[in-house]
This record gives C-alpha cells, structure tokens and sequence, in this order.
C-alpha cells in the first residue's frame, strides 16, 4: 500500500488564487495544522475508547482475588494470635533506647538469625523468636530461623510454619517441638529446606 492510499479523499480543496506568495504560504501552513489537528483528535479518541474498553475487564482475576483475601486474613490471625513487637515495645523488653533496639534487629537480621515482618508500614519483630525480657531464643534462631531464611524462605511463611502444626513433626509445632526434641526438628527443618531448593514440579 502506498502513502498516497493514506490521503484523505474528502479533503477541502486550497483555492490559492489571486493571494500573494505569502499569504498563499499562510494558508498551506494553516491547512496542515488542520490537517495535525484532526489526526491527534482521531487518536485520543480512540485512546480514550480503548482505556474506557480496558477499565470494564477485570485485570485481576477472582481466584487471584480469593487468595490475597486469605494471605490477609492469615497475616492477620497471626499478629492477633502470636503477638509481634514494634521497636518501640522491643526497646521497652530490653530496657533500651528504641533506636538501640532497631540496630540490634537489624545486625541479627543481616544474618539471618532474625526475622521481621512490614505490616501497615510498620517493622514487626514476630514474638515467636523472642523470650519475654526480650532477648533471641537461641534454639528457635539457630535451628529454625536461620537456616530456613537461608534456604529462603519468605518471612511471612517462615512465621506461618513455626508456629503450626507440622506434618514433618507429626503434627507437632515446630517453636514448640525444637525445646524438647531438637534431632527430631533438625531432620525435619533440612526436609523443608530442601522442599525450598527443589520444589515439587521443578
């Protein structure tokens, strides 16, 4: 196809008779504007057809709605359920400055011996991983903690599976188990961080 079958075969003649060079150049200059203007009018036009076309489909489908309604909802029974701390409430445990607190999270945090969760534009340190004074349970972070992230697992899940019953520990949960059976939690944290690395399907 050529570019002359692009040319508008309605388009008003230029009756250029009888005008000076000048104002015969006025008017060609005019009429290209003309020109300009109509096709930018055509093209927002069908611009704004095809956003007002696209704003009536549902750009997120309803299973995926479904599930981030209940990643919410989990995220929400385990703050509710298991407790988190602020840094402010961790400086209070520890009897420290909120900042003393935030720097101590954040050099355990670069090794992967603690873990926090962003919730309401917040930074949670989960309970779970703490004793009541504030201070690193040892077992739950050097056995669970830890090596999990390291295999990396996501924050979120990691504080899911601690605290519930595992199928890996007959039912047992994992925080609680790693206090009274630390064999029977180590084989079974080295299973999950092996499920991290090789997923089934993969």
């Amino acid at each position: 196809m050529t570019a002359q079958a692009h040319e508008p075969t309605s388009s008003p003649e230029l009756e250029l008779h009888g005008l000076t060079q000048a104002q015969a150049q006025e008017a060609i200059n005019a009429y290209a504007k003309h020109t300009k203007l109509r096709i930018e009018t055509r093209t927002q036009l069908r611009d704004t057809v095809d956003h007002a076309y696209i704003d009536d489909i549902p750009l997120i489908s309803e299973a995926t709605q479904k599930q981030a309604k209940r990643t919410a909802k989990a995220r929400v029974r385990l703050i509710q359920d298991e407790g988190v701390a602020s840094y402010k409430d961790l400086a209070g445990m520890r009897g420290t400055s909120e900042g003393g607190a935030r720097s101590w999270v954040n050099r355990l945090r670069r090794d992967n011996l603690i873990f926090s969760v962003d919730a309401t534009g917040r930074s949670l340190v989960p309970l779970v991983q703490l004793s009541p004074d504030g201070q690193l349970d040892r077992l739950i972070s050097e056995h669970l903690v830890k090596p999990l992230l390291s295999a990396g697992m996501e924050p979120w899940s990691l504080w899911s599976w601690l605290t519930s019953p595992a199928g890996l520990l007959s039912g047992e949960i994992p925080a609680e188990a790693v206090h009274t059976d630390l064999e029977r939690v180590r084989r079974a944290v080295e299973r999950r961080a092996a499920d991290l690395a090789f997923p089934a399907g993969a």
